[in-house]
Order: structure tokens, then C-alpha cells, then sequence
């Protein structure tokens, strides 16, 4: 079995040779030795008791001793059982134990003229201890070392020979450190440094800490720390200054510590250097983009950094978590995450706009933020952000946060416990702090959320949950913002719960708002909704109150409403007969409860926003009597029959269209009645130099459409990627510092070409592709806000003109053509991207700009589909009279077990319903064909597998548009009157037909195609 070596050492002054390597500590006498694990030095002669095999123990240098993974075995040192003295047990390179054939493996004592081996447990040995093996008196001499004498023979031991000498020679029991990154240590990796942006050092070598170890990495000022991680023990990572990355080099991997599940501790380590800006654990992104309007997408399609969501994390004092960010925006989960007071948090380490989420508490524990949670110099325009996910409570307690990112709280509770006192008196800004904007929400409280606490929030709250002041106690939640001139509004949703624990006249919950309490009708869904936000009433044991008592739990400076007027409900009490009292006067608003009579409260809803059961979910084919084996009806056919296309994409280079002997160009033409090209039309396909297009792929995609009688779309004419890089270097800057009217000119002059060249031959395309940003919060305070791709090349150039100029050339280009704007998660109803898609769709349509309709990409994985709000999206397009269209279709799964391949095959008959069901949507198209043609292969999202073997899904797809056919086509129930004969065909009217043609028909007493 092949182990990682995790204790090194040499000793420099003995061996220059190897002055890389030095002892970082001794021990000194037995006592400190003693359970602690370490490797056995002979100084005087620079070499090492190593292991050298499954059972014979090696004396070598240290170099030939530790440089193989196979060897280097240390020792740990037990008191034995047997009187006066100790035994050496054979421990693993990472620092487990060893074992020999499932039993434990000790240091022994062969006769003469044998090396030292390992013993087995139970083996008897020279007449030694029959069970651990040999028995060694361990004596420590001042200035020498360590002695090892068998109490067997009174010998001593001098190398890896049988102890037979009667001379001590003395031995180190020493851990020690290594500078050289290639190899793997265990207690300590020092990789520190006080080096430079030039001068980066890597560290990767897989590291295993076992329960009850510890392993420190000293970390150097700048230096990329990427291995991966396993086991149960402990982790120190010590920050040596800026730049200290938990990742490859510039963020663009973080390491794999999946089956890690230690604690993490991060420490400041100012001894490394003392220049350093920050003392700062860097995380890295890895190339993914981030967005917290999509959390649930982002965790499960790998779109946040995970490397700790499976950890208990500690930041100490003095040390700072910040990251790496795309532009987009980086997430990162951690399983529980505390902070100590005089820590920072700062999101993205640089000081510009770049996003930062930290999506702490999966591990559903409880946990403390006492450090300070702020980007650099306090910057509106740099957002760092907390999501708080689980079931455990998290408090947070610096006076003078600013989570310009906001806070999340999606389930348990986040607690406000600072200082609210002081943070008044000092003009701080809070627990969490205040946007610029004091319209914009610095906390969002979802449905599965809570939040309260007794200190102070300097900002506007937007609560869809529960908003509960006090602690595990009674006390006042205080939304005021002390460091500015400027509101902190509560905004209130249909499904909002304001909950106040009441003791006593004197001891009662209050939420006071120096702001406005503003109801909007939106929910978190984005639905509208007549619901009212509603009063919980909580009394506490042995409460003490009296019919007339009136308790102020609410005070604002005013009550207004996003839609019409509005007014708290009260839940049902438990005990007593209560009444909600509003008073708006004086410039005050204030909600007070009042106790009506002790008699408990008969009749009303014990909770008014209940919501209905989800109904039952349908399979992947319908069962409409046809034998699969005896319908060889094509796709296209069925589609045909019934209006509409059915499509697929192809690169012409993973599918040579131009080889009619290929199985896939065959499959293609027979079963598909619409092309669209993956990458060929595409801007760095067709004009990969200015002014200079090649048409060549393109058009033998086009030809074989046209042999085929297939309809081609086009995709697509305006997009931030895929861009040749005389436009920009990579679709996001403007680095040719192009003019707007020089962009405008490059744009309409690509449209004009392209849409000139393929006139009549495309009858539709994707003008404009993904310009909607995915961070969309904007649309929960504004319903009809949408916010811009900030990162592309078109947007810094032109603006949002951008867009309508691109639909406007491509109309006068070709008039025929229909136009569409394409996106993807845009998909379902509920999500702030969906609504900003529409927003912007319907802008367009308003602003007489033509377009005909919206592509919805549909990138989706077996559970993300929900047909209700699929379907929604489609209905809400076509009452702005705007065709909807599936553009890009494909369904990951986790692996191709039978369960998961019909649950895909589910999942696109859904899809397939509903194109068939919405008489806006024309046409679907499926983004491939093969698996392994697919950009997303390993999840295996495709109709036809890499041996174009036919999947249930493609099954499924065919079974949807047959019913569909069937519905349109036959009275079913005619069926029952046809006679059963065997292999007689009968028409669907039941007439005998004596030479049947391609069609349905009735054979023995069953539905099949023909």
C-alpha cells in the first residue's frame, strides 16, 4: 500500500547537501515524548530508522529515508504494560497508525546477525512481550539524545540491526520541517516566506490528518496552497500575509477537501513578515461566476467554491477571509463558519466592483461573527455579501459591519447582537451596516428565514420570513442607521411574520423602525398576491397581562404601500383574545396589540398563509397502447402533424454533415425537421478578421437543411462571447477603446453581411444572446427593473442601445426573418432573472423595437423543472404577443443508472408538453445530439447516447408529440368496438384494411404505428 510522507527532515549542518531540510523540534525528555508521534535520528551518523518494507525496518540517510512515499514510517512512543518500560509503535507517514495484516505494528528485536523488524500483536519474538512486540527501556542524557535498550537483552539499539551492542548510541525523537514543496509533511508545512508577485511558492501534495492530529501550514506572503485534503483531525492555515491562496495560482482552481472533515482554523502568522497589508486567506474562484439571486443553481452546478462546506471554520483574530472574484461575482460555501472579535471579513481582495457571497451554515450548527464583516475602506461599489443556509442560529455582534452584498438569511436565524449603545454613541453602522441607496435592502429574510437579535441594523430590511426581535429572550430589535442621515425601512411581503414575545406590561418584544414600514404585494416568488403580512403573538410562561393592556410592538416613522392599502392580520393566539390596534399620527406610525378578553380567541386561521400540496407528478411515457417496437414513426413526422419543429444543434467539426454514410448524418435528416449550428454562425466563426467572413461550415449545414427540407435558426448575431479578438480580447473589455459609434458600426455591419449572405435560407435568429445580468435583485423593489450584463464588450461600448440597434439592423436586413432575444435561467417563474427577462422583452416590444419573440435556453438537470412555472413563462410571453421557444434544450443526470435515465426521459416529456400546449411556441431544439458530443458530457444531457443508441428520453420526447397526434387525430374510445384478430389490421374507425399504407392502425386488439 502506497502512503503520503508527511514528516521529513534532515538536518543541514551534517548533511549540506540537503540544507534544505532541518529539525524543527526536539524532544527532551521522555515525558514530553511520550503519545507523541515523531521519527527516530541518529545525528552523528545524519541517517534515520525508515521503513523498508512490509516488515523489515531500514537505516538510511534522511534524504533516501523520507523522499519515498512508500517509506519514512514514524514511531509513537506507548508506556508498555510491562514494568519500566516503553514500546514503539510503527505509525504511517501521515501520522495514522500502521497496522500489519489488520494488527498493529511495533518496533522489535530480531536474535543476531537479523535486522529490526515490525512485529505483529500476538506474534511471540525472541521471548519478548508476546503481545506488543519488544520492550525498550528509553533513558534521555542531556546534550545526546535518546538511548533505546531492550529489556529483553539488556542490549542497546545502534541501526536497524538487533539490539546486541553494549555501548548506548543516542537517537533524536525529533518532528521537523522541510522548504522543499515536492514533498509532503505532516505536523508542520512550512512553505512561508516574505516573498513577492514574483516569487510565488506552490504547495500541492495530498495531505491525510487523521483524528486527534494536527497539522500546521506556515504560510508565506505570497504562495498558492492547493492540496488536497482528508480525514478527521485539524487544520491550522496561518495567513503569512497577503496573498497567502487557498488554490492554484490566481484563484483558478480551489483544492478538493471533500473527504475532509475537520476543523479549520485560520490564523494570522506576522512572524513570516512584517510588511504584509493584511494577514489574509485568499479563496480561490476557479473560473466560475456567481450569483445570489441563484444560490440553489450555483450549489448544485459547482458554481461555488466548496472546498470547506464540509468544515468547522475558525477565523482568529487579526486574520482576514477574502477572495478572488470574477467579474460576475464568486460564491463560496463554508459548513460552519465563526469569527473571532478583531478578524476581518472582506470579500474580494482588491478594491473594485467584483461580488463576494460567503454561504455559511450547511452544517446546520450554530456559530458567532464577532469579527468586523466590511469591504476595503468601507466601498459602496464592492460588494461582500452573507448567506446564511441551515438550521442553526448564527449571531452577529461587531458594531460597525457593512455588508455591502447584503445579508441572506434562507433558513434558521441570524441574530443583530452588537452593541447597540455603542454603536449609537459612536455613529457606527451596525451589524450589518446600510446601502447607499436606502431603498436598496441590506437583509433579505426568505420564507425558511429568521432574523432578530437585540442590537441595531443600519439599513432597510426587506422580510418575506420571520422578523423576531429579542434573542432567546425578550428584547428591542432596532432598525436605525446611526452613521448617516438616512432611512432604515422594513419592507413587508404577503408572506411576512412579525413575531413578539410578550411577558408582561413592562417586558414585551419591540421592533422599532426609524423608517418606513412599506408593504409590497410581491412575493418571493415574484407572484402577486392579496395575502396580508401577519402578527404572531407568542405569550411567554407565567406571562402576566389583563384585558385592556395595549403593548406598542411596532414603531416606524410612517405606513406605506407598494400596491393598495394594506393592513397587518393577526395570527390566531394561543391563549387569550387579542386585537391589533395602528395608529398613524404625528408622524409616527406604531402597531400595538391589545388584550380584548382572557378568554381564548374562537375561530380564525391558525396560520392565514398556508399553502397547497404540490400535486402528484406524471411519468415519462404515456400510456396510449402503442407498441414501441412497431412505431417507427420519426420525430419530425409526429411534430409535423402537429405544427410544430423539433431540432437539433450541430457542429459541423464533432459531425460531419457533409458524410451521408454516418449514422448520426442519417439520424439527423430522418429524424429532425430543424438545424441549428452550435458554433458556426457564430461571430468569431463567420468573421474571425474585420471584414473578412468565412461562410464555409455555415453553409454545408445550411445545404444539408435544405436537402432535407429542414428550417434553419440562426444563433446568434450579438453576444459577449465567442468574439473574435480584433473586437476584444475576451468579450468583456473594451480594449480596442472602440468608439460607441465605432462598436454601433462593427455591429451593423457583421448583422448586414451575415443576414445578407443566409436571406431565405434562415428563417429565424438568436439576435441578441445572454445580456441580461444573473444578479437581479434589482426586481425585488422594482418590479419592473432589469439589470445589464455589466461585462461585455457591446454594453461598455454602446449601452444598453446596444440591443435595440442589433434588432433594428437585423430587421432591415431581412424583414422575413423572425427575431428573438435568447437567455438562459430565464426559464422558470419565481426567479429575479425571469422577471428582468420579460422586463426587458416587453421594454422592447413597447418601444416598437421588432422583435417577434424570446428563446429560453433550458440548461437543466433531472430536478430543476418545474412544469407550473415553466409553463407560466410561456403564457406570460404570449400575452405580450411574443412567441416563446425552447433554443437550447438538454437535461443533465448524476448517472445512468435506469432510475435516472427515466427521470430525464420525465423531464423532457414535460418539456415537450408544453411546447405542444403553448400556441405561441412553434419549435423546440435540442442543444446536441450524441452525449459525447455534448458541451455538458460527463452528465450525459442528450437524446441519444455516444453510441447513438436511442435513450428514454428520446423515447419519452416521441411518446409526448404521438399523444399529442393521437388526441388530434382519433376518438380513442372507437378502440373498444374493433374485434381482436391476430394480425389483422383495422383503421381507426374499425374498418378491416387489407393493405395498410404508413399510418396507425388496430392489431390484435392494440394501437400500432405502421
Amino acid at each position: 500500500m502506497k502512503y503520503l510522507l508527511t514528516l521529513l527532515f534532515s538536518l543541514s549542518c551534517l548533511l549540506p547537501v540537503h540544507a534544505a531540510m532541518e529539525i524543527s523540534q526536539k524532544y527532551t525528555s521522555v515525558e514530553d515524548a511520550l503519545g507523541k508521534t515523531f521519527a527516530i535520528v541518529n545525528e552523528s551518523e545524519g541517517k534515520a530508522l525508515f521503513g523498508s518494507d512490509a516488515q523489515n525496518l531500514g537505516y538510511d540517510d534522511y534524504q533516501t529515508a523520507f523522499s519515498d512515499a512508500n517509506s519514512g514510517y514514524q514511531f509513537k512512543l506507548e508506556k508498555s504494560s510491562v514494568s519500566g518500560g516503553y514500546l514503539l509503535r510503527l505509525m504511517t507517514p501521515d501520522g495514522s497508525e500502521y497496522s500489519i495484516w489488520g494488527s498493529p505494528g511495533y518496533l522489535n528485536s530480531q536474535p543476531a546477525n537479523q535486522q529490526c523488524c515490525f512485529i505483529l500483536g500476538l506474534n511471540s519474538q525472541n521471548g519478548q512481550d508476546m503481545k506488543n512486540g519488544a520492550v525498550w527501556e528509553i533513558d534521555y542524557a542531556d546534550g545526546k539524545g535518546f538511548s533505546l535498550n531492550n529489556v529483553a537483552t539488556g542490549r542497546f539499539l545502534h541501526d536497524a540491526s538487533p539490539a546486541k551492542y553494549d555501548d548506548p548510541v543516542y537517537f533524536q525523537f525529533c518532528t521537523l520541517k522541510d522548504n522543499d514543496p515536492n514533498i509532503v509533511l505532516h505536523d508542520t508545512i512550512d512553505i512561508s516566506g516574505n516573498n513577492t508577485s514574483s516569487s510565488y511558492v506552490t504547495y500541492d501534495k495530498a495531505l491525510s490528518i487523521p483524528e486527534g492530529k494536527t497539522t500546521d501550514v506556515l504560510m508565506a506572503r505570497y504562495c498558492y496552497f492547493s492540496s488536497k485534503v482528508t480525514g478527521t483531525g485539524v487544520l491550522n492555515l496561518r495567513a503569512g500575509g497577503e496573498r497567502s491562496y487557498l488554490g492554484t495560482a490566481k484563484g483558478a482552481a480551489w483544492p478538493d477537501w471533500s473527504g475532509f472533515s475537520g476543523e479549520v482554523h485560520i490564523y494570522p502568522y506576522p512572524e513570516n513578515s512584517s510588511s504584509a497589508g493584511f494577514y489574509g486567506m485568499v479563496l480561490a474562484h476557479g473560473g466560475k461566476s456567481f450569483s445570489a439571486e441563484n444560490i440553489e443553481d450555483g450549489i448544485k452546478s459547482g458554481k461555488v467554491n466548496n472546498s470547506m462546506e464540509n468544515n468547522r471554520v475558525t477565523l482568529h483574530k487579526g486574520a482576514t477571509l477574502c477572495c478572488e472574484a470574477n467579474t460576475s461575482g464568486a460564491g463560496f460555501r463554508i459548513g460552519e463558519l465563526q469569527t473571532e472579535a478583531g478578524s476581518s471579513i472582506i470579500g474580494y481582495m482588491k478594491k473594485n466592483t467584483r461580488a463576494a457571497q460567503f454561504i455559511v451554515g450547511c452544517l446546520n450548527t450554530d456559530a458567532t461573527l464577532a469579527g468586523t464583516i466590511a469591504p476595503p475602506d468601507y466601498s459602496d461599489t464592492h460588494p461582500v455579501g452573507i448567506i446564511k443556509e441551515g438550521t442553526g442560529t448564527y449571531r452577529l455582534t461587531a458594531n460597525n459591519n457593512y455588508l455591502s452584498g447584503a445579508l441572506r438569511v434562507l433558513g434558521g436565524r441570524v441574530l443583530v447582537m452588537n452593541d447597540r449603545a455603542e454603536t449609537e454613541s459612536k455613529k457606527l453602522r451596525g451589524a450589518l451596516g446600510a446601502k447607499a441607496n436606502d431603498e436598496d435592502a441590506i437583509a433579505f429574510v426568505f420564507e425558511a428565514g429568521e432574523l432578530g437579535g437585540t442590537g441595531s441594523i443600519g439599513g432597510t430590511v426587506d422580510n418575506y420570513g420571520i422578523l423576531e426581535p429579542g434573542d432567546d429572550t425578550i428584547g428591542t430589535l432596532t432598525l436605525k442607521n446611526y452613521a448617516a442621515v438616512k432611512d432604515a425601512n422594513l419592507y413587508v411581503r404577503p408572506d411576512s411574520k412579525l413575531r413578539f414575545k410578550i411577558a408582561s406590561r413592562e417586558e414585551y418584544d419591540q421592533l422599532l423602525v426609524d423608517g418606513t414600514v412599506k408593504y409590497f404585494n410581491i412575493a418571493q416568488d415574484f407572484t402577486t398576491s392579496d395575502k396580508m403580512p401577519v402578527i404572531q403573538l407568542v405569550l411567554a410562561d407565567n406571562a402576566s397581562v389583563k384585558v385592556g393592556d395595549e403593548f406598542p410592538v411596532l414603531k416606524a416613522k410612517s405606513k406605506t404601500s407598494k400596491a393598495d392599502e394594506w393592513h397587518f392580520e393577526l395570527q390566531k393566539p394561543e391563549h387569550y383574545t387579542w386585537k391589533i390596534v395602528e395608529h398613524e399620527e404625528n408622524g409616527e406610525y406604531q402597531v400595538w396589540l391589545r388584550v380584548e378578553s382572557l378568554e381564548d380567541q374562537q375561530g380564525g386561521d391558525d396560520d392565514p398563509n398556508d399553502h397547497p400540496d404540490d400535486g402528484e407528478q406524471m411519468g415519462a411515457f404515456y400510456d396510449d397502447g402503442i407498441d414501441e417496437a412497431t412505431d417507427f414513426t420519426t420525430l419530425r413526422e409526429y411534430a409535423t402533424k402537429n405544427g410544430k419543429r423539433i431540432g437539433t444543434a450541430i457542429s459541423m467539426w464533432k459531425n460531419d454533415l457533409t458524410n451521408a454514410s454516418l449514422g448520426e448524418t442519417q439520424e439527423v435528416g430522418s429524424q429532425f425537421n430543424m438545424l441549428v449550428a452550435e458554433n458556426e454562425m457564430k461571430f468569431d466563426a463567420l468573421q474571425p478578421n474585420q471584414g473578412e467572413f468565412n461562410y464555409w461550415a455555415a453553409d454545408n449545414l445550411v445545404s444539408f437543411a435544405q436537402n432535407h427540407n429542414m428550417s434553419v435558426r440562426g444563433h446568434c448575431l450579438a453576444w459577449h462571447s465567442q468574439l473574435p479578438t480584433w473586437v476584444s480580447s475576451d468579450g468583456k473589455k473594451n480594449d480596442k477603446n472602440w468608439s460607441r459609434e465605432q462598436a454601433l458600426k462593427i455591429l451593423e455591419n457583421h448583422i448586414n453581411q451575415v443576414m445578407a449572405h443566409f436571406k431565405g435560407k434562415v428563417t429565424e435568429w438568436d439576435v441578441v444572446n445572454e445580456c441580461p445580468d444573473d444578479d437581479q435583485t434589482t426586481v425585488r423593489t422594482n418590479p419592473d427593473g432589469y439589470d445589464l450584463r455589466k461585462e461585455s464588450v457591446w454594453t461598455r461600448a454602446i449601452g444598453e442601445g446596444f440591443i435595440d440597434s442589433a434588432f433594428v439592423y437585423a430587421h432591415r436586413a431581412d424583414p422575413d426573418a423572425k427575431l428573438y432575444l435568447n437567455d438562459y435561467g430565464v426559464e422558470l417563474q419565481g426567479k429575479a432573472k425571469s422577471v428582468a427577462f420579460y422586463n426587458l422583452a416587453l421594454r422592447l416590444k413597447q418601444s416598437g423595437i421588432p422583435i417577434d419573440g424570446v428563446g429560453l435556453q433550458c440548461h437543466f438537470s433531472v430536478g430543476d423543472v418545474d412544469s407550473v412555472k415553466l409553463a407560466a413563462t410561456f403564457e406570460k410571453f404570449a400575452e405580450i404577443g411574443l412567441n416563446c421557444i425552447v433554443t437550447e434544450l438538454d437535461m443533465g443526470i448524476s448517472s445512468t443508472s435506469e432510475e435516472d435515465l427515466l427521470e430525464q426521459a420525465r423531464n423532457y416529456r414535460m418539456i415537450t408538453d408544453i411546447m405542444l400546449n403553448s400556441a405561441n411556441s412553434p419549435h423546440m431544439v435540442i442543444w446536441g445530439l450524441k452525449d459525447n458530443n455534448s458541451w455538458r458530457e460527463a452528465s450525459s444531457p442528450l437524446l441519444y447516447n455516444a453510441g447513438l443508441g436511442r435513450k428514454p428520453a428520446w423515447y419519452a420526447v416521441r411518446s409526448a408529440l404521438r399523444h399529442r397526434t393521437l388526441g388530434n387525430e382519433t376518438p380513442i374510445d372507437a378502440i373498444l368496438s374493433i374485434p381482436v384478430e391476430e394480425n389483422v389490421f383495422y383503421d381507426m374507425q374499425g374498418r378491416r384494411v387489407e393493405h395498410p399504407t404508413k399510418g396507425l392502425y388496430i392489431v390484435n386488439g392494440k394501437k400500432a404505428m405502421r
